[in-house]
């Protein structure tokens, strides 16, 4: 459901956005206004975003030029992904959005990879492509969605394991191999399961801050075409909790 307020369609077009972005591996951030990245910063680290993500914004603010009073958005990649860094994420989103009393915008990290799929590719919007958006789990398997040429979303997330990934991408490509098909989202751990197809186009980069900034400024110019969200994760399936560790 989309979070529309006429305050945010006043600010949106000149406002500023500081983007957060920690559900896979790596922790990154952006800054941006009128559609153009300011500054960003990233760490690539399995682990430990908690401790990298504070300096990694005041290295962004400080490189863009702005203060934290000029921020009129906080956007956030809602995953799916790591249910830690989504957690570490959201809460530093929110601490900032307090902070600094800009609105919320949280985005399907799927999402983002398709919009900044077509935008790479420079195709204009056309309801007959097909864009497959993937994220890691981290549990042998993988994030999948399916979006048109327009990104707009066909389906729901899915969770694939490795071993189902390769015949669900067959079947998936022997119904659409007259579409143009891009596979977004291809993460070095994630590309040795996904089989290699004729006048496919494949897209090897997780997503990142600045897509999340981009997907949250085209989101604010057009809510009604592209949704958004507040900050609260996107969880594919419940949290598992890991087994009781010993007080002795």
């Amino acid at each position: 459901m989309n979070t529309s307020f006429s305050s945010y369609e006043q600010t949106a077009e000149h406002g500023l956005i500081l983007a957060l972005e920690a559900s896979g591996d790596a922790v990154s951030v952006a800054v941006m206004r009128d559609g153009l990245c300011l500054a960003g910063a990233e760490h690539k680290a399995r682990f430990g975003h908690a401790e990298h993500l504070v300096g990694l914004v005041s290295d962004a603010m400080a490189d863009a030029r702005v203060e934290f009073t000029d921020i009129t958005h906080i956007a956030a990649g809602c995953g799916p992904g790591s249910f830690t860094g989504l957690r570490v994420c959201l809460s530093a989103a929110k601490g900032y959005m307090l902070a600094t009393q800009a609105h919320p915008v949280g985005v399907n990290g799927l999402a983002a990879l398709a919009v900044n799929a077509l935008s790479e590719q420079l195709c204009d919007p056309d309801p007959n492509g097909r864009v497959i958006c993937f994220a890691d789990t981290r549990r042998n398997s993988a994030f999948v969605q399916e979006f048109d040429g327009c990104a707009q979303a066909l389906s729901p997330i899915l969770d694939l394991s490795f071993d189902q990934l390769p015949d669900w991408l067959d079947n998936f490509y022997a119904d659409n191999e007259n579409r143009p098909l891009i596979l977004a989202g291809l993460t070095e751990h994630l590309s040795v399961h996904i089989p290699e197809y004729e006048r496919v186009i494949y897209l090897r980069q997780p997503v990142n801050a600045e897509m999340i900034a981009s997907y949250a400024a085209q989101a604010l110019r057009a809510p009604e075409r592209f949704a958004y969200t507040g900050l609260v994760p996107l969880y594919v399936v419940a949290p598992k909790l890991g087994p009781a560790k010993s007080q002795a």
